[in-house]
């Protein structure tokens, strides 16, 4: 490979050491062994969302690999699960995506083997279990309506989180991270504060109630609570989560304590802004479902290692684990309703609802539909606040037109791989040819591509790794060139993000697209305009309709989308990703919630990690905790059909709840 020259985007090889199952990242994982992702040099695990083959339950899997003979390395921990959705969580060592026996296996049983954030866990849970049930001593909530939360940071002490008097109306927190149980020892007994889940055999999880039977007994998040109260019942909130290990909480805010605020808070959103320029906010006590004291909340707090990849590889594994821990906590034989929010969300993928992630979403509401003996489940997502990154270009071969090529500027000092996908139909594969040119003078470590191509779709993952360090890739602007054979072919192309999330203190920097050819023919003029208009207008090859949130570009009636809007003048927040989407009926999300009053008023007020302290948060992430509010009762929004969505607003703005 000439480095200056460029690099042949792959052709698919029929001799390639992977299985088809696998996934780009996973592949490109495997080919770096693993230098860029949180595996240690002893104790690591990998994390996998495994896809599997029509016919193929999770159990039979499960069986598959435990009664291999001879034995499949790797100490492999399944599960757990009692849906039939047909997605299961893999974790081992890294000789399960690298070994003959397991290369079989996943030829056999998987569609799809997709890499997620690797994690480190504690313990063997094929010798700890024979099957893969949830823990039948979990206590499960009564409540007839439940909200979980995936998400980063639970004030569970905060007031407008509290029943009356000192009690929480979160039923549990899981905590992904592994970390070892409080000693909240007296000089009476010997007491725990949280406990490794048995089913998931990592992290801790807390419970409401205490747990005496336990060796040794356990109290629960209301006794917990208690501790850090005076004769007033005047909490000592800071001390509480200190104390409890709960790291993202030492913040002044976090994400997961203002998503759950919206959500389930006892001040509703529409309490806390003016309705016009000049009345008051009302704050008025909320009445809804989402805030009755009955209304029970159970919240999954991703792992540190998660929140500072932006890139969004871990939300595979974390959320799919983290919903079947929220499914643990309900009771068997009776039908609650259950709402749950995720805030997340890639960039990338193939946003025409096939990615991994969003079939196990729409696979477990099909499942849990909330016929008698089974909850009602419905999944709230943002569309994402990629708009204005520069992050998505859209071409369309001609007969005239039948070469492309676009800059990819790539930040200096980044410490981290920076990914591009492009994506085509498999059918138009054969057309498709290209390259990838780093600026001149290239000799650092070589930028690595994979192809993956499956029964729909064709994806080329690009990476060029970090540009820091002794071996850094150039930073600057990279080229990417492609040549289509035929008229008709639509090529997209996403970029991962790779800019911090909320509380992270990452180095990682974003890197973007620029078409060159239209900056020096449009770029002044569009800046200048009053309304903003889309460089796809006046023909660039950048778009920033379809830059949605790679997990929300799903139609399934029960896993909703949120978009955003600013309350003053009902047009959309400029941020807020909008439609229409690749290839799919989805156009735009299904409904748009205020996430900015103004344009000099930006974000939506809500809850920081103490009492009094209060905050804004920019973004959809703010849109779809509401939307959930909106959903909980006491009546749900009129929906439209799937593919007539606006662009924007979906099936309408919508008051905040």
């Amino acid at each position: 490979m000439n480095r200056s020259q460029g690099t042949d985007l792959p052709q698919i090889d029929n001799a390639s050491p992977h299985p088809d199952s696998f996934g780009p990242y996973l592949r490109y994982a495997i080919d770096t062994e693993f230098r860029y992702f949180t595996l240690e040099a002893s104790g690591g695990r990998l994390a996998l969302l495994v896809q599997l083959k029509p016919g193929v339950s999770a159990q039979s899997f499960f069986d598959a690999v435990t009664r291999a003979d001879p034995r499949l390395p790797g100490e492999p921990e399944i599960g757990p699960t009692e849906d039939d959705a047909p997605y299961v969580s893999v974790r081992g060592d890294t000789v399960i995506v690298r070994h003959a026996g397991w290369a079989a296996l996943w030829g056999k049983l998987a569609v799809s083997v997709t890499l997620a954030m690797p994690v480190r866990s504690t313990s063997n849970l094929l010798e700890a279990r024979g099957d893969l049930h949830y823990d039948s001593e979990r206590p499960r909530s009564l409540a007839k309506t439940v909200i979980g939360v995936i998400d980063d940071g639970c004030a569970f002490a905060h007031p407008r989180l509290r029943k009356l008097g000192l009690n929480s109306r979160v039923f549990a927190i899981w905590d992904q991270q592994t970390r070892s149980p409080i000693d909240a020892s007296t000089s009476l007994a010997p007491l725990n504060f949280g406990r490794v889940p048995p089913d998931f055999g990592y992290g801790l999880e807390f419970l409401r109630a205490d747990a005496p039977k336990q060796n040794p007994p356990e109290i629960g998040i209301d006794a917990w609570i208690r501790r850090f109260a005076d004769a007033d019942e005047t909490i000592d909130e800071a001390g509480c989560y200190a104390q409890s290990g709960f790291t993202s909480l030492r913040r002044r805010a976090t994400h997961g304590s203002h998503v759950l605020d919206l959500l389930a808070g006892r001040l509703p959103p529409s309490a806390r802004v003016s309705p016009d320029r000049v009345a008051p906010p009302s704050f008025a006590p909320a009445t809804d479902v989402a805030s009755d004291a009955d209304t029970d909340i159970v919240f999954v707090q991703i792992p540190r290692a998660a929140v500072e990849d932006a890139s969004g590889l871990w939300l595979d594994d974390h959320i799919t684990q983290g919903l079947r821990y929220i499914m643990s906590c309900l009771p068997d034989g009776k039908s609650p309703e259950l709402i749950v929010n995720i805030s997340y969300g890639p960039s990338t993928g193939p946003h025409n609802g096939t990615a991994a992630l969003e079939g196990f979403l729409a696979a477990m509401a099909d499942f849990y539909d909330g016929r008698p003996d089974r909850p009602r489940l419905q999944v709230v997502l943002p569309s994402g606040n990629s708009r204005l990154s520069n992050g998505h270009l859209r071409f369309v071969s001609t007969a005239e037109k039948k070469h492309v090529e676009w800059t990819w500027r790539i930040p200096p000092d980044n410490p981290v791989p920076v990914f591009v996908e492009l994506w085509v139909d498999t059918a138009h594969r054969a057309t498709i040819s290209g390259e990838l040119l780093a600026p001149s003078g290239y000799a650092g470590e070589p930028p690595i591509l994979e192809c993956v191509e499956t029964a729909k779709d064709c994806c080329w993952l690009l990476v060029v790794p970090p540009t820091t360090g002794l071996q850094a890739a150039l930073h600057g602007d990279w080229t990417i060139r492609v040549d289509i054979a035929a008229p008709g072919v639509v090529l997209h192309a996403y970029v991962a993000r790779t800019s911090p999330n909320m509380g992270a203190r990452s180095a990682a920097k974003g890197s973007r697209f620029v078409d060159g050819p239209w900056e020096a023919l449009h770029g002044a003029s569009a800046a200048q305009r009053p309304v903003r208009e889309s460089p796809a207008a006046t023909g660039s090859l950048l778009d920033e309709a379809g830059a949605f949130n790679g997990i929300a570009t799903g139609n399934h009636a029960r896993v909703k989308v949120a978009g955003g809007y600013r309350s003053f003048g009902r047009c959309a927040s400029p941020y807020a990703s909008i439609g229409p989407l690749r290839g799919v009926g989805r156009q735009g999300p299904d409904h748009a919630l205020p996430t900015d009053e103004s344009s000099a008023r930006r974000g939506v007020s809500g809850a920081g990690t103490l009492g009094g302290c209060t905050v804004r948060l920019v973004g959809t992430s703010a849109a779809s905790p509401q939307l959930a509010r909106l959903l909980a009762g006491p009546g749900a929004p009129p929906g439209c059909p799937a593919g007539q969505q606006d662009p924007v607003f979906g099936c309408g703005p919508l008051d905040p709840p």
